[in-house]
């Protein structure tokens, strides 16, 4: 007797709960948010590189070639130091072919914000406009080199983050 008491709610739900999610206005959100860019891969991107592509530079001499970056309005990604390990930092590689040494990555100083959070705890972020220097010497030639930028872009009101992505790009430097 026990059993067929059971049996009708549980038969009551199954029936119910295909109903009721059909119903729903809740659509999961695996692509991220609903702007940014799209790459080659077809992957949203939410920071774009706004700095040439090809450079010119003295060859043999230690030079700072500035890549730029920008975030999409309304989102911030983590520095480069996050304040927590949990966190995804923002980082920049270049695969640098032979003859170009790159001797060091200086990334800009960060913003420090809470989101007008109650929390004392704050993040590390970049909001628009970013850049990142390279500090590179090279022999005379002219070289191609695969960039990535890693980064995390979540919403400035705190209330979703995206899917890690890393933005691929080249650059092509001649040194003369």
């Amino acid at each position: 007797m026990l059993r067929r008491s059971l049996l009708i709610p549980i038969l009551l739900c199954c029936c119910a709960l295909p109903l009721l999610a059909s119903q729903s206005q809740w659509q999961p959100r695996d692509k991220g948010m609903d702007f940014g860019s799209d790459n080659a891969h077809g992957e949203k991107q939410w920071v774009q590189m706004e700095s040439p592509q090809d450079w010119t530079l003295p060859a043999g001499h230690p030079q700072i070639v500035v890549l730029n970056f920008q975030v999409d309005d309304g989102l911030h990604v983590n520095s480069h130091t996050p304040h927590s390990p949990y966190l995804i930092p923002t980082t920049l590689t270049l695969d640098a072919p032979a003859g170009v040494h790159v001797t060091k990555m200086q990334y800009p100083q960060a913003k420090e914000s809470n989101f007008h959070s109650t929390s004392k705890d704050t993040l590390s972020i970049y909001t628009g406009a970013f850049p990142i220097q390279i500090h590179m010497q090279a022999k005379p030639g002219v070289y191609s080199m695969q960039g990535r930028l890693r980064y995390q872009a979540c919403d400035n009101q705190m209330r979703i983050c995206n899917p890690p992505r890393t933005l691929l790009f080249t650059l092509r430097v001649t040194a003369k």
